[in-house]
């Protein structure tokens, strides 16, 4: 039987402050993915359960800053950690 796995994704700055409101998604998976989206807490984070492990792609977008896209291999622990740093756009 195949259990959710955890996925916990921090979004900074450049000079490493958390990104609040910053929206994630998953795009892709080994397997088809709901089209939801979270928004990053007040510390940048922000977890989201997947199927199975597999890798993965997340896109991360926040106001006034670069659309960021992230590979994540999630394995058989209980929570996978990705941290992403989003360029300020023009």
């Amino acid at each position: 039987m195949s259990h959710q796995k955890l996925v916990r994704v921090i979004v900074q700055e450049q000079d490493g402050r958390p990104l609040k409101n910053a929206r994630v998604a998953i795009e892709s998976g080994p397997e088809p993915i709901p089209d939801i989206a979270a928004l990053t807490n007040e510390h940048g984070e922000v977890s989201m359960s997947v199927p199975k492990p597999g890798e993965y792609r997340f896109v991360c977008v926040a106001d006034r800053f670069a659309e960021t896209h992230v590979e994540v291999i999630v394995t058989d622990a209980d929570q996978s950690i990705v941290t992403v740093t989003l360029n300020r756009g023009i």
